[in-house]
């Protein structure tokens, strides 16, 4: 129900693609990842008085993709694309669980393997992920209720769910690679995600770039510290092999978000083109 105008939301974005031609200078691995929100997602589930106040105009997610488009911006619309998997494939338990807030493992493992092919056509050397075993409960755990505790049930919800586990590569460390993702709270199972395939070596995460910094190692999420603000941009951020800005599509409509305000800052510190890449420091 949130609207904008286009131009509002364009000068974050232009500057956005400065940040990318620097990055793919370097030989850095970049990309935009717009992770999909439940209400517009599942929009079918809302109440009816809730969607009488829909507003036909654009909303400001499809403004920001014509503006990516636009631009020249890499990204991965996993909105769009989970949208047509459900189409084409209609998944065994739904890609948000009925308690949860947020995406389940399936459909982080679909857009993750999108972002690797992405990455991976820009000179990364990363592999598909390839699902090792599928679990179905009626019994949800983890992020797949995190909605339903907030209601404190006496008797818990009960509702399908799928969890997915991926085959690990075995590269020695010298051939794994390490990223940085600026991003909210979509990105958490999309790190761990990436973690368990064993080609990262450390994965960072600036959480809502501005909170807090956490650190992914064999799937173990570690939380640095209490300001996700690099302290050095040169190793954080531009030390890594790939960068990952994440955001969700219900932050599309403002001019003002965590991806604005890193893009932004790492414009003011960005390192000599000139100089070798510094080591990368996760933490």
């Amino acid at each position: 129900i949130q609207r904008t105008e286009k131009q509002t939301i364009a000068p974050w974005v232009e500057d956005l693609r400065r940040l990318q031609d620097f990055c793919r200078n370097s030989g850095t691995g970049f990309l935009v990842l717009i992770s999909p929100s439940k209400a517009a997602f599942c929009s079918e589930e809302t109440p009816l008085a809730w969607r009488r106040y829909y507003d036909p105009r654009p909303r400001g997610y499809v403004q920001l993709v014509e503006l990516f488009r636009e631009n020249g911006i890499l990204f991965v619309d996993a909105p769009a694309l989970l949208a047509a998997e459900r189409s084409a494939h209609p998944p065994s338990a739904p890609f948000f669980p009925k308690g949860g807030t947020h995406w389940n493992s399936r459909a982080v493992w679909l857009v993750a393997n999108d972002v690797l092919t992405q990455l991976r056509g820009q000179g990364q050397p990363l592999d598909p992920l390839t699902v090792l075993e599928s679990k179905l409960s009626l019994q949800p755990e983890g992020r797949d209720k995190d909605l339903a505790q907030l209601m404190n049930l006496v008797h818990p919800l009960t509702y399908p769910c799928e969890r997915v586990s991926l085959e690990r590569e075995t590269k020695p460390k010298e051939a794994q690679r390490t990223m940085a993702v600026i991003g909210g709270s979509f990105s958490a199972e999309f790190i761990c995600l990436l973690s368990t395939s064993g080609q990262f070596s450390e994965i960072s995460n600036h959480f809502y770039y501005r909170l807090y910094k956490n650190r992914v190692a064999d799937n173990q999420i570690v939380q640095i510290r209490s300001s996700g603000i690099p302290e050095d941009f040169a190793r954080e951020i531009f030390g890594a092999d790939c960068l990952v800005l994440e955001m969700n599509e219900a932050s599309a409509p403002f001019a003002d978000h965590h991806l604005a305000a890193f893009v932004k800052d790492a414009l003011a510190h960005l390192p000599d083109p000139a100089a070798a890449r510094p080591s990368f420091r996760s933490n």
